[in-house]
């Protein structure tokens, strides 16, 4: 009887040591990540910032800029970071129509983008970040015309 108490208890000791260490849910884990995003050196705020893999690294990131053009970036809860990888960085702000245009005519635009396009783009984009285990993760990322 003793024996295999203490058996079960071993198997459970391991199998909870084992659940601890992965983080339980078998995503990798995001460690904190932080940009601070400017234009032609002043800070944007309300700026929408993607962190997009670069092949099979890392999981995609995403925030908003406050007022001091800085983003804590979120990839499974709010403000928990970037998972450790490589990033192309996608920065985009768009101001939103409120005229009523008709939307079958060519010329109508229901936003305007802010920052150049190419920002936007992931193909065009030329804003790159590599997140790391034990780095500080805070990057400045500055745009221009």
């Amino acid at each position: 009887m003793f024996q295999r108490i203490f058996l079960l208890a071993i198997c459970l000791t391991v199998m909870t040591i084992f659940v601890g260490c992965s983080g339980g849910d078998g995503r990798p884990q995001p460690v904190r990540t932080v940009a601070t995003i400017t234009f032609s050196g002043s800070p944007i705020e309300g700026a929408t910032v993607s962190f997009s893999p670069v092949g099979d690294s890392g999981a995609a990131a995403h925030g908003k800029t406050d007022a001091d053009g800085e983003v804590k970036l979120t990839t499974y809860e709010h403000g928990d970071g970037a998972v450790p990888g490589s990033y192309k960085v996608l920065v985009s702000k768009l101001l939103v129509s409120e005229e009523e245009e008709d939307p079958n005519s060519e010329d109508a635009t229901p936003y305007e983008s802010l920052l150049p396009d190419r920002y936007g783009n992931i193909t065009y984009t030329d804003l790159t970040a590599e997140v790391t285990e034990d780095g500080k993760n805070a990057f400045t990322l500055n745009l221009t015309k």
